[in-house]
């Protein structure tokens, strides 16, 4: 048996659409929701809308947490996923949805 201690998820709720600091977006994770049709149905129940409201595209995001957050949400959260680029070492595939 391994002593490392078991590495934390960061990820969003498994299934569950979550949005981002504007309210503007819905984020689902591409791990779970691997193909666009499978995003947009979740959307879809998850909001009482049909599938084709929702245009779900792939983005990468990273978990990232401090002073900088605090200055980018005005004070509001101390902790978020941001959108980054794919090259970033933290990216993690999701899925961006435009309302």
């Amino acid at each position: 048996m391994s002593s490392e201690a078991p590495l934390i998820d960061l990820h969003g709720t498994d299934g569950q659409p979550f949005p981002s600091f504007g309210e503007d977006w819905s984020y689902l994770e591409r791990m779970t929701m691997t193909t666009r049709g499978m995003a947009q149905r979740t959307l879809a129940r998850e909001s009482g809308m049909n599938p084709e409201e929702h245009d779900p595209q792939p983005v990468y995001m990273r978990f990232d947490d401090g002073e900088q957050i605090s200055e980018r949400t005005h004070g509001e959260y101390d902790e978020g996923w941001f959108e980054c680029e794919a090259d970033h070492p933290d990216a993690v595939p999701f899925w961006k949805d435009a309302p």
